[in-house]
């Protein structure tokens, strides 16, 4: 079945492809109690735990 013929079969109404979901882009941060350098989107310190 081509896209032409899914087309008909939904109304003549084109579909749009869903955008795919990106992933957060990695910012860089340290820790201001124990200095390790981690992720700020994962919230707290891996290393003490510490959150932002």
């Amino acid at each position: 079945m081509n896209g032409v013929e899914i087309n008909k079969k939904l109304g003549g109404k084109p579909v749009e492809p869903e955008a795919p979901e990106l992933p957060a882009v990695p910012r860089m941060i340290y820790c201001t109690q124990c200095g390790t350098q981690f992720d700020a989107n994962q919230g707290v310190c891996p290393n003490c735990g510490t959150k932002l």
